[in-house]
């Protein structure tokens, strides 16, 4: 069935991107390659999600409009890494007056989708087809936490992506995730982006 072929298509995908460490090495020279063909800054990337019309009153809103980039700091080791700032929100929290790992997960899904809007050069739109995360340590409550994310291949259907989180001392990791991405043949809104970028 066509179910059944996309899902052998998405884990041979997978399983080629992750399958030994001496992929890991080499996707991160790739990563290098992918940001010299930037389509548009990392920060005009994440105003276009966050003042996008159709983003109001989304599920991922109040992650992009509360996103900062940082331009410097001691996580930026290398020039493909993209680092933002986001403040832990009571909405954020569960009952232990800590982030939630569902807005974890969240978090590294949006850093990581504007890392890859960034180096896209026909700016398209994405939907997730694999995503993996584990969770070391605790966000709390008022915290200002760190999003270190990295776009490590983008091909011709796809795009695979990195991110941690860290608290906001930078040494403490909360969680880390891979991601890999499906680029659908409608590119975003164009006019809207170009019309967001001039604001």
């Amino acid at each position: 069935s066509d179910v059944y072929k996309r899902q052998v298509s998405t884990q041979s995908t997978w399983e080629a991107v992750v399958s030994t460490q001496s992929t890991w090495g080499y996707l991160s020279c790739l990563g290098q390659i992918v940001y010299s063909m930037s389509a548009f800054t990392f920060k005009e990337a994440l105003r276009v999600f966050a003042r996008a019309g159709r983003l109001q009153g989304t599920f991922g809103e109040p992650f992009y409009t509360n996103f900062n980039v940082v331009d410097q700091h001691p996580l930026l080791t290398r020039s493909g890494h993209r680092l933002l700032t986001l403040p832990v929100l009571p909405s954020f929290c569960n009952v232990n007056g800590v982030m939630h790992g569902g807005a974890l997960a969240s978090v590294l899904d949006c850093a990581t989708t504007i890392a890859i809007l960034e180096v896209d050069k026909k700016r398209r739109k994405t939907v997730s087809l694999e995503f993996n995360l584990s969770f070391p340590a605790a966000a709390k409550q008022g915290s200002n936490i760190l999003i270190l994310t990295e776009v490590l291949r983008v091909g011709r259907t796809s795009a695979f992506s990195q991110a941690e989180i860290f608290d906001e001392d930078g040494k403490t990791l909360c969680a880390t995730g891979r991601h890999l991405k499906a680029f659908l043949q409608d590119p975003f809104e164009l006019k809207e982006a170009s019309n967001t970028l001039n604001k």
